[in-house]
């Protein structure tokens, strides 16, 4: 499993998107698996932001192959 974090608004940052588009990337056995969670808030830094990261966690999680 990857988990990698996006910014607040859900955009990856450039050098992320770079990577994202890369054919090494997409040849990961977990990239092929779909066993990818992105995770927005991953900077939380307040009470809030960390439930809104937990949140974000969750919901990637429920979207892995495993979980359908």
């Amino acid at each position: 499993m990857i988990v990698y974090g996006l910014n607040a608004d859900g955009s990856m940052s450039p050098q992320l998107q770079e990577l994202v588009n890369s054919e090494l990337w997409k040849e990961l056995p977990a990239v092929k698996a779909g066993n990818v969670v992105q995770v927005q808030h991953s900077l939380a830094a307040t009470y809030q932001t960390a439930l809104l990261t937990l949140d974000s966690i969750d919901e990637g999680l429920s979207k892995l192959p495993a979980n359908q």
